[in-house]
């Protein structure tokens, strides 16, 4: 996660790149690093990772009740990074 991290801050220098801070709670719960591996059989359908819209207005650090992409607040993406086995 160090290396990604690193390299995203080095290649977007004008962002302040983070990770979603994990959040327990009635009003929300994520981690702020999520493994999802998919396996042979699986069934792949479109889907949201992460919408702020989504979460309550209440959630923790502002984290909810705003459409992504707003201005001046955080812009929710999602990242695959595919590892090979070396």
């Amino acid at each position: 996660a160090v290396e990604v991290y690193s390299r995203l801050c080095r290649l977007y220098p004008r962002y302040r790149i983070a990770h979603m801070p994990e959040a327990k709670g009635a009003l929300a719960t994520c981690a702020d690093v999520v493994g999802n591996a998919t396996l042979p059989g699986d069934t792949y359908r479109w889907h949201v990772d992460a919408d702020p819209s989504a979460l309550d207005a209440r959630a923790p650090r502002g984290l909810g009740g705003y459409a992504n992409g707003d201005a001046d607040r955080p812009l929710y993406v999602s990242l695959l990074v595919y590892l090979n086995p070396e």
